[in-house]
């Protein structure tokens, strides 16, 4: 009786003990997903703070560039007027596409953003 009470107590400590295992692994897993949802927050506050501080600086500075970017006349330009506002220094030595797209274009674009450049 006493071995069969022994067997029991073992079982039920090792059950006690995984359950508990199992309860702190899924803590961790909750927080760490609890983290980096913060994470992805933040540097999406911090992009759009950015983007704002930048674009207050280049209004003050440029405010034509500004107008000419975002102004009401640009919706009823077409994709060629887009293009030609763009302006590409000669030491650009990434992939250069013309549009329309083919797939030869997006193949070297994809290998330019794994060449960094």
């Amino acid at each position: 009786a006493i071995r069969a009470a022994m067997i029991i107590q073992n079982w039920y400590r090792g059950y006690s003990t995984r359950l508990k295992a199992r309860q702190r692994y899924a803590l961790t897993i909750f927080q760490s997903i609890e983290y980096a949802d913060e994470q992805g927050q933040m540097q999406l506050s911090n992009f759009f703070s950015f983007m704002l501080e930048n674009y207050t600086k280049a209004h003050e500075e440029e405010p034509e560039l500004i107008t000419r970017l975002f102004g009401s006349n640009l919706q009823y330009k077409d994709r060629e007027d887009y293009v030609k506002m763009i302006d590409v220094p000669d030491s650009y030595n990434g992939p250069r596409l013309q549009f329309p797209l083919t797939f030869t274009d997006i193949d070297l674009l994809l290998e330019g953003f794994k060449q960094q450049k």
